[in-house]
């Protein structure tokens, strides 16, 4: 299994260190944030940059091409999440308004402007499939690619949009969870794998009007928020059926070595997993 540790887009000196940096949100934007990754069977790299948009690495590595920046007439906002249909590649854009380096923001305002994208590998060709999703993120197309799952962050779900068969193009709930959910993986036992990010603390509770009104005012909301969710944040994954029952559950429930989980992937009975904020990889062997 490849594993690509650190992709910087843009290669000027201040973003081609040695060292990559970690969480330096004033050169994010610059430097570029790659957030979804997947390999073609060609062995093409599929990079979903919250900031370049939808880009693309041959097998030998290189520069990254940008294959789309728009989509419906909109400019590509916060590019997450990204995986392979039939010749085409759904993405998840999880904001029209706010930037990734704005995501505690958009938790706290109730952002609800986050779409669904696919992009056409033979007309080249970006379409908006929903739109109207509260931080749309991780996204997996099952194996026989009858459909595909998105965690909607904000209403801490999975939904399912059928992409053929009896159902094509409706959209239904799949599962309900008790966190936020980042991203979402395939499994080669045709189940998946989810990572929870964080639980929702007390300010998350509060009515989003509520919220929004606190934004207005002369308060560290954002600061509170994040002081809260690095020391309240328990490492949690779930292992999610065909019809969406909760199969497993891997919870830290001390926080101590996993928290604020994002990347999550299984190979040869092991689960590979990322932070959203925290600079590490963590190994666990399943049994």
């Amino acid at each position: 299994m490849p594993i690509v540790l650190f992709i910087c887009i843009n290669r000027t000196e201040e973003c081609s260190s040695k060292k990559p940096p970690v969480m330096d949100l004033n050169l994010e934007h610059v430097c570029g944030r790659p957030l979804g990754l997947r390999f073609s069977k060609e062995g093409d790299l599929y990079i979903s940059d919250a900031y370049y948009g939808l880009m693309v690495v041959g097998p030998n590595g290189g520069p990254a091409r940008s294959l789309t920046t728009h989509a419906g007439g909109i400019p590509l906002h916060f590019t997450n999440d990204v995986d392979f249909g039939d010749n085409v590649v759904y993405f998840t854009d999880s904001s029209t308004k706010f930037q990734k380096k704005q995501f505690v923001l958009m938790f706290l305002y109730g952002d609800d402007s986050g779409r669904l994208i696919s992009f056409d590998l033979v007309t080249r060709e970006s379409t908006v499939i929903i739109s109207n999703l509260h931080f749309p993120n991780g996204v997996a197309v099952s194996r026989d690619k009858s459909f595909l799952l998105v965690c909607e962050t904000l209403k801490q779900r999975v939904i399912r949009y059928w992409i053929r068969g009896p159902k094509a193009g409706k959209v239904e709930q799949f599962v309900a969870l008790p966190g936020f959910p980042d991203n979402i993986r395939l499994t080669e036992r045709d189940d998946f794998w989810v990572a929870i990010h964080a639980q929702p603390n007390w300010i998350m509770k509060l009515p989003v009007l509520v919220r929004r009104a606190l934004l207005q005012l002369p308060v560290p909301l954002a600061g509170w928020y994040i002081q809260m969710a690095r020391k309240q944040a328990r490492g949690m994954v779930m292992r999610l059926g065909l019809d969406g029952q909760i199969l497993e559950v891997l919870e830290d429930d001390q926080g101590k070595v996993a928290k604020l989980l994002s990347g999550i992937e299984e190979q040869d009975g092991v689960l590979w997993l990322g932070s959203v904020v925290l600079p590490q990889i963590l190994k666990y062997k399943l049994r």
